[in-house]
């Protein structure tokens, strides 16, 4: 799945972090979407046909 995949992408950047002075951390946006998504798109398609939303 999509979520497992930024997990264990977050756990390398963290692993990184302080390595040759390299400082990392991992920034986790709300709404953040792509293939697969669930909840954002659908909602904003949603908004767009009910006629609430300019777009």
């Amino acid at each position: 799945m999509m979520c497992d995949l930024k997990a264990q992408a977050e756990a390398l950047v963290l692993f990184a972090n302080n390595i040759d002075g390299l400082l990392t951390y991992a920034l986790r946006p709300s709404n953040v979407f792509g293939s697969g998504d669930k909840q954002f798109v659908p909602s904003l398609v949603n908004l767009a046909k009910s006629g609430w939303a300019k777009i």
